[in-house]
């Protein structure tokens, strides 16, 4: 499981809280074989993550990617992956993205 992000440096703080699609939220399972070989199970761009999302599944890995943008301006691209133990996992956390985004 990903979950993506993309803005402005810091400086562009109050800009980020405007964007309606801030995270890339993506399930996919991926071909041990080969990596670059991956089918998406969910997909959902949102505006935030609650943070019992992120305090539930354990964190795999974070990388973050700064990239020029203009005169002194950077954009920020940050994946966080986390590990999911098997299939009836990947059902539960589905359901409980679900109802996170139904009720708000």
């Amino acid at each position: 499981m990903f979950i993506s992000t993309y803005f402005n440096d810091s400086r562009q703080r109050e800009l980020r809280m405007d964007r309606k699609d801030q995270f890339k939220i993506l399930i996919g399972k991926v071909n041990p074989r080969d990596i670059g070989d991956m089918e998406d199970l969910f997909c959902l761009n949102v505006r935030c993550v609650p943070s019992h999302i992120y305090e539930s599944i354990p964190i795999d890995g974070v990388v973050t990617k700064r990239l020029p943008s203009g005169h002194n301006e950077h954009s920020v691209y940050r994946t966080t992956s986390f590990k999911i133990r098997g299939p009836e996992q990947v059902i539960e956390i589905i359901k409980m993205l679900n109802e996170a985004y139904e009720a708000g």
